[in-house]
């Protein structure tokens, strides 16, 4: 008997078959040849979808393997709405000075992370002039990607870098246009915990009968100035950077020289209008900490020209909607805002209280604002870093606590967490019981010194203003 052995069989060669056996004995062994064949089809179809069924449970194995090996919030995932921004400039990896501020982004992401933050975080890396290698160390990119932090390499300039050029780098999170809002911490500034519930209040829609109180944007002021840039959030939108580097090149200089300051950056302030600080209210002038710089022109942009913003300060929270203003042209040609109608609202309950670090009861430090997310957060500014200290150790490091919440400080907690990631990653160079010489060693001071601000300021414009 001739055994079909084509892959494909169609009715005709059935047909064909049957007609050459018309005996009844063959018919039936035709029929059972038949049966038989189909019998084996299928049971090979069977064994092959059962191969691949447990191949498919063995690579679903290893994949969940895999990723129980990563944490679980340094898996790569798909862009977040939101991203927190941190800023690095000047970095010379001949020179130590920008380590501090690196390990300092390090336990942010970390604290942050530790919080169960779903938020982006990137790190905005700008080397210095004449840089003969531009990257960090393998060891520092290894522990930077392990926890989650995007690079966005800036260019360096071609220009000499200064204090105020390298401050006003700050301004690109408003290049970041494809979040809905971003947070910006300041290089000696880190948060205790997640502080994503600032993202999602300022998101929600309005209630019916009352205002949104945390809108767009989001700023603090300082001890003396309306506006403390160690952190605050804004929201990004298309033209934001462009317009800001024409206020800058626009911006008069008196006899070229100092900065004016009646109208600032562009605004003269009403009495109506008036500035409060920890240390000040209702203010009229330009002539506050950091108003030359990025603390004033943010201020001006954020209350002035963007609007939909809300300030927090030690005892309120303050609320300005989208502005509507008229605008003329002085004697030079430069536009001035003469007339601002911007609805103001005054809240004294806090919004956040709920959403807050404050549910962590160690984390109440003595010396915290008493207004969230005043005190969700540190700035160790001046003396205060940890990298600059004049002291050699802090007095509180007698005892560093193994517990990472038992910390009696800001500073504390810092210490805490770097310890922490010593031993995660095995970093031999620093050492937080021999503090002193791991400062003098591996943390050396930065070349730019920020004494320089004033003149720096006048360098800044007139660099602006040759580029256009």
């Amino acid at each position: 008997m001739r055994i079909l052995t084509n892959s494909r069989i169609d009715d005709a060669s059935l047909n064909k078959t049957a007609t050459k056996t018309a005996s009844p004995v063959g018919s039936e062994m035709v029929v059972a040849e038949s049966d038989r064949m189909a019998a084996h089809v299928k049971a090979s179809s069977f064994s092959q979808q059962r191969e691949e069924e447990q191949q498919k449970q063995v690579n679903d194995t290893r994949t969940q393997e895999r990723n129980q090996s990563i944490p679980q919030q340094h898996q790569s995932q798909s862009q977040s709405r939101f991203a927190y921004l941190f800023l690095l400039g000047a970095v010379d990896p001949t020179d130590n000075g920008y380590r501090g501020y690196l390990l300092n982004t390090w336990i942010a992401a970390y604290l942050l992370r530790l919080g169960g933050s779903k938020a982006d975080i990137i790190l905005m890396l700008q080397f210095a002039n004449g840089t003969p290698k531009e990257e960090l160390t393998s060891l520092e990119q290894h522990i930077t990607a392990d926890l989650g932090i995007q690079i966005r390499m800036l260019s360096t300039p071609s220009v000499k870098m200064t204090f105020a050029s390298v401050v006003m780098e700050k301004l690109r999170l408003f290049q970041l246009t494809e979040y809905e809002r971003v947070i910006f911490f300041d290089g000696d500034a880190f948060p205790y915990c997640s502080m994503d519930y600032l993202f999602e209040e300022s998101v929600k829609p309005a209630p019916l009968t009352t205002k949104r109180i945390i809108m767009d944007n989001f700023i603090q002021n300082g001890r003396n100035s309306p506006m403390n840039a160690g952190m605050f959030m804004v929201k990004p939108e298309e033209g934001d950077w462009e317009q800001l580097q024409a206020i800058i090149r626009d911006r008069d200089l008196v006899n070229g020289t100092t900065f004016d300051t009646q109208y600032g950056w562009g605004h003269r302030i009403g009495n109506n209008e008036g500035w409060d600080s920890h240390r000040q209210s209702n203010q009229a002038h330009w002539d506050f900490y950091g108003a030359r710089l990025d603390q004033g022109l943010l201020y001006y942009y954020l209350r002035y020209v963007k609007g939909s913003l809300t300030q927090s300060s030690r005892r309120r929270f303050r609320v300005w909607d989208a502005p509507r203003r008229t605008q003329t042209r002085s004697r030079d040609g430069k536009l001035v805002t003469t007339m601002m109608i911007q609805q103001t609202m005054y809240v004294f309950a806090n919004p956040l209280r709920n959403v807050s670090c404050a549910h962590h009861a160690e984390l109440q430090f003595a010396n915290n604002e008493p207004t969230t997310p005043c005190n969700d957060f540190g700035h160790l500014f001046g003396g205060y870093k940890p990298w600059a200290r004049a002291r050699d150790s802090p007095r509180d490091l007698s005892y560093v606590p193994e517990r990472l919440y038992g910390s009696k400080s800001p500073l504390n907690l810092w210490f805490v967490t770097l310890r922490q990631l010593i031993r995660t990653y095995n970093i031999t160079y620093l050492d937080v019981d021999d503090w002193a010489r791991t400062k003098k060693e591996s943390l050396s001071s930065t070349k730019i010194n920020p004494r320089d601000a004033k003149e720096d300021f006048v360098t800044m414009v007139q660099q602006r203003s040759n580029t256009t």
